[in-house]
């Protein structure tokens, strides 16, 4: 009986041998490159994941960058670490809601600072062709190591608006706009950062926001209202909501009154004003205001 037992364990081993080695003779597949001295390895690596595995369009914006910073031989190693490695955190990774997709907080990013850029909406699916259109057509930064410095500093930025502490300025500011599910705001906060504020600033633009929103979704149910009212499901929700509703008529002409002064006191964020996207919505308060 022992003798029979060892026979059919070895049998057994070997027929799962050859299989192994069956799957590694017909189903692995090895493809081997060889590059020439004037071949670009990111520029390949980019062309076949582009078209094979989908990677993250922050994955394709990142090959990109440093591809650029590798050419102006940059010491990318130092760039990475002082600037990109963030970006490598697992909270970019982690999947969030935006309308009825689930998207990676990195990708949400570069959509949102490009939008601010822009002045226009940028489908996520057309995020690395935009992007790389918009670099090699405006030259928007004077080289690869300050458009990586901007992108940290905004990726902080976008960071404070999903997640704000609570003894920050913009809390109550991101709070209403995560009670509403308003994520259109986030191209116009970054513009708005960019321009550092100070916190009495700050109190004024949350102002003008909160009444514009507010103005602009009451117009909006006077003439569409759902059958469930969207229903306020957080009392935080529903107390912003009040709040706002009390002051609505009182706070259309000061905050016009307030935005004409944070112009005309501060040239940054008067400059910032220009962008169509900001632009677009001014115009659109006035609108509604009138």
């Amino acid at each position: 009986m022992k003798g029979k037992y060892d026979c059919s364990s070895l049998s057994q081993g070997c027929r799962r041998l050859d299989e192994c080695f069956q799957t590694l003779r017909n189903a692995l597949m090895v493809v081997v490159i060889d590059l020439q001295k004037d071949d670009d390895p990111q520029v390949i690596f980019e062309s076949l994941n582009a078209r094979g595995e989908p990677l993250l369009p922050a994955d394709l914006l990142r090959n990109y960058i440093f591809f650029r910073a590798t050419r102006e031989k940059l010491d990318v190693e130092a760039l990475y670490k002082k600037y990109w490695s963030r970006f490598d955190d697992e909270f970019w990774r982690e999947e969030v809601k935006q309308g009825r997709l689930n998207r990676p907080r990195s990708d949400l990013f570069m959509q949102h600072f490009l939008s601010s850029h822009q002045g226009e909406d940028i489908p996520i699916k057309h995020l690395y062709v935009e992007y790389r259109h918009w670099i090699e057509s405006t030259k928007p930064f004077s080289s690869v190591t300050v458009e990586i410095e901007t992108l940290a500093r905004q990726g902080d930025d976008f960071r404070r608006i999903i997640a704000p502490e609570k003894d920050d300025v913009i809390f109550e500011l991101c709070s209403f706009l995560e009670a509403y599910d308003i994520r259109t705001a986030y191209p116009l906060l970054l513009a708005i950062m960019d321009a550092e504020p100070d916190d009495a600033e700050w109190k004024k633009i949350s102002r003008i926001l909160e009444s514009y929103l507010i103005r602009r979704r009451e117009l909006k149910a006077r003439f569409a209202m759902p059958v469930d009212c969207h229903r306020l499901r957080q009392e935080k929700t529903l107390s912003i909501y009040q709040r706002n509703i009390d002051r609505l008529q009182s706070c259309v002409d000061a905050d016009l009154v307030c935005a004409r002064t944070l112009q005309t006191s501060r040239p940054a964020l008067c400059s910032f004003h220009q962008r169509p996207c900001i632009g677009r919505l001014d115009e659109e308060g006035h609108r509604h205001a009138r």
